[in-house]
């Protein structure tokens, strides 16, 4: 009797309490090939403790659900992302990117050749001298 319920038990994968075909089967194949009926039983409860294992991984580390996708072609912003600056309405956009667009830098005045405000101040050589004929590389 006892080792009808180890036969039962080792065949009875999904613990339901009967035996259906397709584990009937499956069990008298391998107990046809030569596995042992302790084998069949021990590959039967280290499956069931993986399958424990994989459960309490799976539900305690992805306790919150990820973050749903959108359909393709549509665009929504989530709370998760960061917000343009506001800019009041008063302000206008084409003044601010010009005055951008105008300020000087060193390099780039000295290559279109215009002259910064502190360069302006700085007294001309007069014509003749060897200041005014040096050129300067940058």
């Amino acid at each position: 009797n006892s080792e009808l319920e180890q036969i039962f038990c080792a065949l009875d994968y999904d613990d339901s309490g009967h035996v259906g075909i397709d584990e009937f089967t499956n069990g008298l194949t391998k107990l046809q090939d030569g596995m042992p009926l302790a084998t069949l039983t021990i590959m039967k409860q280290v499956g069931d403790a993986l399958g424990l294992l994989k459960h309490h991984f799976t539900t305690d580390s992805l306790a919150t659900k990820p973050p749903q996708i959108s359909p393709p072609g549509t665009f929504t912003i989530s709370s998760h992302a960061t917000k343009p600056p506001q800019v009041s309405p008063q302000a206008n956009a084409g003044h601010e990117v010009s005055r951008i667009l105008r300020a000087p830098s060193l390099g780039s005045s000295w290559r279109r050749g215009v002259a910064l405000p502190a360069e302006r101040e700085r007294p001309v050589p007069a014509e003749g001298s060897p200041l005014a004929s040096a050129q300067v590389e940058i």
